[in-house]
């Protein structure tokens, strides 16, 4: 066996009986429970409780949908559903997507979606970041609802804003209808 060989093995021993050791003590950090507290800048919540799930929808692809930068544009084709008659519904949409070619520097972006051609805004959509203007890849996700829709049909579609072109590459919504 050669020299570096055993001062190899020799250290690998030592760091696997060091590894046992630390694992086998009994952990002397202080246990720290979270506390919570109530603040009254916090706005209330918002819930969707007790609804009943009538459909799902998937809308999913590689869009190569190039943003012109101050604008919405639209990510997939408009989605039509129907609330049933005599009751009012809700609709919530789990947004995903993927950019990448932006070169400008804090090209913010956004996913927005619109329910009969008027954006949702519970909550309201977000800056989710600012892509690199190396015109590497970022993802961003974000949920939206909105409720009290009127029994007929509507229609749904999903939207990217950003400060400056980019593009959507690979994207992902999925649509779902509640009456309470």
């Amino acid at each position: 066996m050669s020299k570096f060989t055993k001062v190899f093995a020799s250290l690998a021993a030592i760091c696997l009986a060091t590894l046992i050791a630390v694992a086998a003590a009994p952990s002397k950090a202080p246990q720290i429970t979270p506390m919570r507290t109530q603040s009254s800048s916090v706005p209330a919540a918002s819930y969707l409780v007790n609804r009943q799930l009538l459909s799902t929808t998937q809308s999913y692809g590689v869009a190569n949908v190039v943003s012109g930068g101050d604008a919405f544009v639209a990510i997939d084709a408009p989605l039509k559903f129907t609330c049933p008659s005599g009751t009012t519904c809700t609709v919530s949409v789990d947004q995903n997507v993927q950019m990448s070619g932006n070169t400008s520097d804090f090209n913010g972006f956004s996913i927005c979606t619109e329910v009969d051609g008027k954006l949702m805004h519970d909550p309201d959509c977000p800056t989710l970041g600012t892509l690199p203007s190396d015109g590497s890849y970022l993802s961003g996700s974000f949920v939206q609802s909105t409720g009290n829709l009127k029994s007929g049909a509507h229609t749904i579609q999903s939207f990217i804003f950003t400060s400056a072109p980019a593009t959507v590459n690979i994207y992902s919504f999925t649509y779902r209808l509640y009456k309470p």
